[in-house]
């Protein structure tokens, strides 16, 4: 929407700009007595060049891309955010269910007592179970311990504390139960003889892919004044390793996103050990690249935090603001896209470039969200990435045409109509000929792409667009001198006819050469869908003058078959050296914005 927004002023400018020039000099050439038919053509003139077909293809092609993200289990809530996935350089995530399946499964415990350890773990599945719970659950089936102790109070888990508790009581027994990451369970623990010990064994799980939770008691906790139980003092209960395996598509899709040109970097609340096993097993990292923790990252200057989230590509137990203060300085640099579900996502999604969350995220971080995962898989967003570059790179492509044909079109007519003493093309014919050129455009919303185009992120560069507009819209004024020179003898209906076809026919077949960087018949092929209504509108625009309805509503005659073999020869030549023109603008680096 920028992109378009600079690219209209700039289009804008340059139609008043030389629309009041050829107006004013007509009028001082001619007379004030033609002021009418001079205003008419100059509005004609205006709406040829404006490209009003630009709001359909826009929304055609991305309308199209909504779909086929549909079928792959994305829902776009806004439609212009289908463009902004392909302009995604940095894509920041958690790495449980995208990159690991979350299919939590206990795989170890570290404790004197493990059924005691099981036990507790057992009871602070208070409310609607994790998937940490659930494979406590599955690996203790007989839960009837939640039936014999009554909760009475409960602290859900939070990111920002890294733990959960609850109170349960049975008969004449009280317990304070506590859940969360190693290094801040232990810290509340009264054993502290035990503390080094257990954190290299957390470690040591933590190498070999574990996720692990500590957990800790405390008999009849007092509850103070407020209504809660002080977390502290607490016995060590033990450790409990628990596997996510990886997905099996988490290695390949790491590798499109490294081929698309998009740095995948993590942000998790697990500890360093576990995010750089995950990491190094799917590529994001090798075991050189040290993993930054979130309070490393809190006690940094604004300078290294910078130099940081540029470098590095994995961040461990980092709470929802330090994710926050991760994405706002990587977007000093980079268009970056981030996956969240929970409440306090919500603002890290408002602040992305482009936010994206699961089916089942929070309401809030929905709200915030610009697109919907039904999968929660790093393969969709990477599928809807290069939807996005084809989607950018198809309305790239009605931009180029419209400014090389309509520019061309639009300074040859303005110019020679000071020249001569009648129009050179009638204000009707100068409509028609825009409705014809661009009707079969609506096509370009589905067609092909070349693959180059979506191997790295694009953005409209409006120095490029004008460039090309400029060179290649200056060949095509040339050929319309040309013609005009050719037939400057022949009467004004004449000239008028066959200019109105040499400019259809010129601006449809520049289509199938503008649509690729490439030498045309090296380029991906066109889709029928394209080609079929460029033939059609083609063989239409010949058959105008001979038809007797046509031919008096639009002032056409009919002409010659000796003229219409001239017109084939010149748009012939007009091809050959367009497309000659487009291989040196693109060799020479005047549309990679090197030069």
């Amino acid at each position: 929407e920028q992109g378009i927004k600079r690219l209209s002023r700039f289009m804008l400018w340059i139609v008043v700009v030389t629309l009041v020039i050829v107006f004013s000099v007509n009028i001082a050439l001619k007379g004030t007595d033609q002021v009418f038919i001079q205003l008419l053509f100059a509005i004609a003139l205006a709406v040829s060049v404006i490209p009003e077909a630009l709001p359909a293809i826009v929304t055609l092609t991305f309308t199209q891309g909504a779909l086929k993200l549909s079928r792959k289990k994305v829902v776009v809530k806004r439609l212009s955010s289908i463009e902004d996935l392909g302009h995604i350089q940095v894509l920041c995530t958690d790495k449980t269910g995208t990159i690991t399946k979350n299919e939590m499964a206990v795989k170890t415990v570290v404790a004197k007592d493990q059924e005691e350890c099981m036990h507790l773990a057992l009871l602070t599945s208070e409310g609607e179970p994790s998937t940490f719970d659930l494979a406590i659950q599955a690996a203790r089936p007989t839960t009837d311990l939640l039936t014999t102790w009554k909760t009475i109070w409960s602290l859900p888990f939070d990111p920002e504390r890294k733990r959960g508790s609850v109170v349960v009581h049975k008969q004449s027994i009280t317990q304070l139960v506590t859940k969360g990451a190693p290094e801040v369970i232990l810290d509340l623990c009264s054993d502290v003889g035990i503390k080094s010990d257990m954190l290299k064994k957390a470690e040591n799980l933590g190498r070999q892919g574990l996720r692990v939770l500590a957990v800790a008691y405390k008999l009849h906790p007092i509850q103070n004044a407020d209504g809660v139980y002080a977390e502290d003092r607490l016995t060590f209960a033990g450790l409990i390793g628990f596997e996510d395996p990886l997905k099996e598509t988490a290695k390949q899709a790491i590798r499109e996103a490294e081929e698309l040109g998009v740095q995948v970097k993590i942000l998790t609340g697990d500890g360093p050990e576990v995010a750089r096993a995950v990491a190094a097993q799917v590529g994001i990292l090798d075991q050189a690249e040290p993993v930054i923790t979130g309070p490393e990252f809190r006690q940094m200057t604004s300078a290294e935090k910078q130099q940081v989230v540029e470098k590095n590509h994995v961040f461990a137990r980092v709470t929802p603001e330090e994710k926050y203060s991760i994405i706002q300085h990587l977007q000093h640099t980079y268009v970056v896209g981030f996956l969240g579900e929970g409440i306090n996502d919500a603002p890290a999604l408002q602040l992305s470039n482009i936010g994206l969350v699961v089916q089942n995220a929070s309401d809030v971080a929905r709200e915030a969200a610009d697109i919907i995962l039904l999968d929660k898989s790093l393969e969709v967003i990477i599928d809807g990435i290069k939807q996005g570059r084809e989607i950018f790179a198809n309305v790239s492509k009605y931009i180029r045409y419209t400014l090389v044909g309509n520019f061309g079109g639009f300074y040859a007519i303005a110019g020679i109509s000071l020249l001569i003493p009648f129009l050179p093309m009638l204000p009707t014919q100068i409509l028609l000929n825009n409705l014809l050129t661009d009707l079969p455009l609506l096509a370009v919303a589905g067609d092909y792409v070349d693959p180059e185009e979506i191997k790295k992120p694009q953005f409209y560069n409006i120095r490029e667009f004008a460039f090309m507009g400029i060179l290649l819209g200056l060949v095509s004024s040339t050929f319309d001198f040309v013609f005009f020179a050719l037939f400057r003898n022949s009467s004004p209906e004449t000239i008028q006819t066959l200019w109105f076809i040499l400019s259809v026919l010129t601006e449809l077949t520049s289509i199938f050469l503008l649509r690729s960087r490439k030498f045309f018949l090296r380029a991906k092929r066109p889709r029928w869908s394209l080609v079929i209504p460029v033939i059609c509108v083609s063989l239409l625009t010949l058959m105008l003058p001979f038809i007797p309805f046509t031919a008096d509503v639009f002032h056409l005659i009919k002409p010659t078959m000796l003229q219409l073999s001239v017109l084939g020869g010149i748009v012939l030549v007009y091809l050959i050296v367009t497309e000659v023109s487009k291989l040196i603008y693109y060799r020479v680096g005047l549309g990679t914005g090197k030069s």
